[in-house]
Parts: structure tokens; C-alpha cells; sequence
């Protein structure tokens, strides 16, 4: 039903510009500019809707929680980096490019404690080859 309502209000509001042809048939392309201005009043007319709202907010929510999970990422990364690096040395270090390719936070977070336990690389190494 809205569709429709929204139908007849594009064909209202554009009718001047329509060009003048029986039952206001359209027989050649539209202008380009009466397209944009068609546009940007259905964008605003979308804009305004709940549905749009919705999705909107739902984007967020998405992004929002995507930003934190990369943020605790690499905030894991960055401590194993260095616990590494203290417990370790250079060797230590060596692992990095292997553990900068885990995006899985509870993997993380247990290669964060295996490195506690830990008491040489190879120990390390089995840890991260496992899974």
C-alpha cells in the first residue's frame, strides 16, 4: 500500500515536468536532472522511514562490535608480541607472523597463557601447531 501512496506522490509532485503525452506516458528518456531531483526526494522520503532506521541502527550495532573485536585483537596481539619478546628473545618473536594470522580470540587468549606455562619456544610451538 505504501508503494503505491508513494507512487502517487512521485507522479504528483513531478507532473509539470513530466513531458505532456496521453495518460502522461513517458515517451523519451527522462532528464537527467528531473532523475537526480526523483532521487534525492525518494532518498529523503527512505531516509525518514522506520525500516530505514532500523537498518541503520543495525549497521552500527555491526560496526561497533566488529571495531571492538579488532580492537581486543590487536590488543592481544600486542601483549603476546611482548611477552614473547621478555620470556624469549628474538626466537620468541619469530612466531609472530604465524600468530598475526589467528583472528579467534579465545585462541589468543589461551596463546597468551600458554606463553606463562611455557618454558621453551618448541613448547610454544606445540601449543600453536595443535589446532
Amino acid at each position: 500500500m505504501r508503494d503505491c501512496s508513494v507512487s502517487v506522490s512521485l507522479t504528483r509532485a513531478f507532473r509539470p515536468a513530466l513531458p505532456k503525452t496521453p495518460q502522461n506516458k513517458i515517451d523519451k528518456p527522462l532528464d537527467s536532472e528531473l532523475v537526480k531531483k526523483i532521487m534525492r526526494w525518494d532518498m529523503a522520503v527512505l531516509q525518514e522511514s522506520p525500516w530505514y532506521q532500523e537498518i541503520l541502527r543495525e549497521g552500527e550495532k555491526r560496526g561497533e562490535e566488529r571495531g571492538l573485536q579488532i580492537g581486543e585483537e590487536r590488543g592481544l596481539r600486542a601483549g603476546i608480541e611482548l611477552a614473547l619478546e621478555i620470556k624469549f628473545g628474538i626466537p620468541g618473536l619469530e612466531l609472530m607472523p604465524i600468530i598475526s594470522q589467528i583472528h579467534d580470540l579465545q585462541r589468543l587468549k589461551a596463546i597468551q597463557q600458554a606463553i606463562k606455562i611455557a618454558n621453551t619456544v618448541a613448547e610454544l610451538q606445540q601449543v600453536l601447531y595443535s589446532k
